[in-house]
């Protein structure tokens, strides 16, 4: 893996050591040389960076280079000071950029980057099926410049190997669409393109077959198999189009399939021959018009720490729960239970797919899901928030299994149909400081919001003051069950003086006085 250029999080590192996977980290700038603080600062953090990560086994190389420059010399020196033992890119090994398709630096190289921004792609740029969207279908073509780069790569003498860039769509200024660049095998939310596909069977030996049909008369299989035996659904029927191994003049470890079709299938069906007698199969079939929405959670529990997240990936498929396509209608997700909705919302789906998060409060509970689009059946799911582990750190005096169940009563206004609520606020009180340093921002211990479920405004009285919710509400200036509040009180420059705030939520009302010591 080429890291991206700041210093990563020791998590991921120490997850590289775990797996086996290598690594090149690059010094913390990109792009700029600018002589004075700018570099000296660039110096200072390279080996901040190398002293910090330096007992990672994964760590294989310092890039001593600004992205693809020359080596300089204050980072080649950096470098032998802090770590002999590791290579230094761009002076012990060449680390060139390989943006020009089919070619491939070859004498002590490893490329660190190719394809990118030279064949930006969009997920469900396929021009397939949706008739609106111009050009070629590039989603295959990305996939198919990836696997054609790397042939040419393990064939070059002295190429120790390649970095596609990149692994995730991200935002940017630089090389960009709509201010993402749209360069990786994954979107910019972690949905897979089919060059994610042809990575996996390149790259892993567990069985596995995936179907992309690149026009109404060819398809592509990627697998892991030494044979590939392909039907199509003709007349209501499913008939042999045939069988045959990996496609030649590659020295891949799996080359892909290639079949032509003489009738336009609306159905595909592989299996996937391997020389255990193993078998797997994998489908294709041609959407409908979009029929429901569907959800599906990553992580189906979650820890009420306040904080933990899962992903809900929302699809749009037809009645056979087929993926659309076309982008579909707009999606508006609702919340039941103690969390909270990040991302936008309603969610716009391309190409059928998109997704949000649920993130948990702190009260252990089911947060149920509901997804709602015009004209579409409705998709549900459910994610369990269960007691934080003991192992979890928590401030000073917080209290997990707080706030109390809320104390919800529920009539109806018969006149109206209307269901009202009446919902009444937990009491709360803060812990008041005494010796606070004069003229600091003073914070409050976290004050857990109980005894509702829907939405309470907050009010605030007092001396300079700064208010955080977590998780955030929608909207400012109101909480909601399971939130935890936390202020910060600005103390006075005078000794012995005292600040006050008076925060009020609902009918309740607590005081955070700050005195200066």
């Amino acid at each position: 893996i080429r890291l991206s250029h700041y210093p990563h999080d020791p998590d991921f590192l120490d997850d590289l050591d775990e797996l086996g996977i290598l690594a090149l980290e690059e010094g913390p700038t990109w792009m700029h040389r600018i002589e004075g603080k700018w570099m000296e600062n660039l110096e200072t953090s390279y080996r901040r960076m190398i002293r910090r990560d330096k007992n990672h086994p994964s760590i294989m190389i310092w890039n001593a280079c600004i992205n693809h420059g020359g080596a300089e010399d204050f980072l080649v020196k950096a470098g032998r000071d802090e770590d002999p033992t590791r290579a230094l890119g761009q002076y012990d090994v060449m680390a060139p950029m390989d943006f020009m398709h089919k070619r491939i630096s070859t004498d002590n190289a490893i490329t660190i980057e190719h394809t990118g921004h030279t064949y930006p792609t969009t997920r469900g740029q396929r021009n397939l099926f949706a008739r609106r969207r111009g050009g070629a279908n590039r989603e295959f073509n990305q996939a198919w410049r990836h696997l054609e780069m790397t042939d040419l790569s393990y064939r070059a003498p002295g190429n120790y190997g390649m970095a596609t860039w990149c692994g995730y769509d991200y935002n940017t200024f630089h090389n960009s669409d709509a201010a993402i660049a749209r360069h990786g095998v994954f979107d910019l939310f972690r949905l897979p393109k089919y060059s994610y596909w042809w990575h996996i069977s390149e790259l892993t030996e567990e069985p596995m077959a995936y179907i992309v049909r690149e026009k109404k008369k060819s398809a592509v299989i990627y697998s892991n198999a030494s044979r590939i035996r392909l039907y199509g659904e003709w007349a209501g029927k499913m008939e042999l189009i045939g069988e045959q191994g990996p496609d030649e003049g590659f020295v891949l470890n799996h080359p892909p399939f290639s079949f032509k079709l003489k009738k336009n299938y609306r159905k595909l069906q592989a299996q996937a021959l391997f020389a255990d007698d193993n078998e797997v199969e994998a489908f294709w079939q041609e959407p409908g018009r979009a029929a429901k929405v569907v959800l599906t959670a990553d992580r189906t529990e979650l820890a009420a720490d306040g904080s933990d997240i899962s992903r809900i990936i929302v699809d749009i498929v037809d009645a056979d729960g087929n993926i659309i396509e076309t982008d579909g209608p707009a999606v508006t997700v609702s919340l039941e239970g103690y969390g909270a909705l990040i991302g936008e919302n309603p969610v716009k789906p391309y190409a059928g797919r998109q997704i949000i998060l649920v993130q948990s409060g702190y009260r252990t509970s089911e947060i149920r899901l509901v997804a709602e689009a015009a004209g579409l059946e409705a998709g549900h799911c459910s994610v369990n928030v269960t007691a934080a582990p003991d192992s979890m750190i928590f401030p000073a005096g917080f209290t997990a299994d707080l706030p109390a169940q809320p104390d919800l009563r529920l009539f109806t206004d018969r006149e109206s149909g209307k269901r009202k609520a009446k919902e009444t606020v937990d009491p709360f009180q803060f812990v008041s400081v005494t010796d606070a340093e004069g003229g600091v921002w003073v914070e409050s211990k976290p004050m857990m919001v109980g005894g509702i479920s829907g939405r309470a405004p907050i009010k605030v009285l007092g001396g300079e003051y700064r208010i955080y919710t977590e998780p955030w509400t929608e909207r400012n200036g109101s909480v909601q069950g399971g939130d935890a509040v936390t202020v910060r009180v600005k103390s006075s420059a005078v000794t012995g003086e005292t600040v006050s705030l008076t925060l009020t939520i609902g009918d309740e009302s607590a005081v955070f006085s700050v005195t200066t010591e």
